[in-house]
């Protein structure tokens, strides 16, 4: 419901402590909220959160203090103790202080974009220019481009029933190798045959055969109408 839309709190009994703090990132990336999952054993729940850069968790939280046996934290990750019998409680009340601080807008996934780049400067060479910038990581994230004007040059194929393997082409017509990890599940309309795409990526490399070979990671995409 409505009431229950701007915080994920996620509870359940027989979770390992130790990978709830990751759990709670990933959901929270995927869903674009703050989460928070809660581990619950004999009547106690510990938790972890994480959240989106637009919602500052640690006065979400010190806003429901009376209901914690402890807790603590920053802006963006925390962890808590809560009994059992209150967590429905916090629930609703860590929905309702965030529903006074995140906008519609602020839940809308976004993607920063780090350059804009032409088809043809999409080269074998910057990817190992790129490769200079390892490791990549949290504080050193990998730099996403936008090129708009491509055109899938070849049907898609769909790996695992899951993921889709793209051969794109800009004005040169030279095949760009792209893989859209999940991207079956995040279109409605898979793109066929020559249709116009505009697309934020990461540029790596991947070695098959002893071959080193340029691919594009999708971050998103969107198709446009032809020219």
């Amino acid at each position: 419901t409505r009431e229950y839309s701007h915080v994920a709190v996620i509870a359940g009994t027989g979770w390992h402590r130790g990978v709830i703090g990751i759990a709670a990132s990933k959901i929270s990336e995927r869903i674009n909220r703050p989460c928070v999952v809660i581990s619950v054993d004999g009547g106690l729940g510990h938790g972890s959160a994480r959240s989106i850069e637009a919602y500052h968790l640690l006065d979400g939280l010190t806003a429901c203090a009376d209901l914690f046996e402890r807790f603590g934290g920053h802006s963006h990750a925390a962890g808590l103790t809560i009994k059992a019998e209150r967590i429905d409680e916090f629930r609703r009340r860590l929905n309702a202080h965030a529903a006074t601080q995140l906008t519609e807008a602020d839940l809308q996934p976004r993607i920063l974009i780090d350059a804009d780049l032409p088809a043809e400067a999409i080269t074998f060479e910057l990817a190992e220019q790129l490769r200079a910038l390892e490791p990549f990581g949290a504080g050193n994230p990998r730099p996403v481009f936008l090129t708009r004007n491509l055109r899938v040059m070849t049907e898609p194929l769909v790996m695992k029933e899951r993921h889709l393997k793209l051969r794109l082409g800009g004005a040169d017509r030279r095949p760009l190798e792209t893989v859209w990890w999940q991207g079956v599940e995040k279109t409605e309309h898979t793109p066929g045959i020559n249709a116009g795409l505009e697309m934020a990526y990461t540029i790596e490399t991947n070695t098959w055969n002893n071959e080193v070979r340029l691919q594009l990671s999708v971050a998103d995409l969107r198709q446009v109408a032809s020219a």
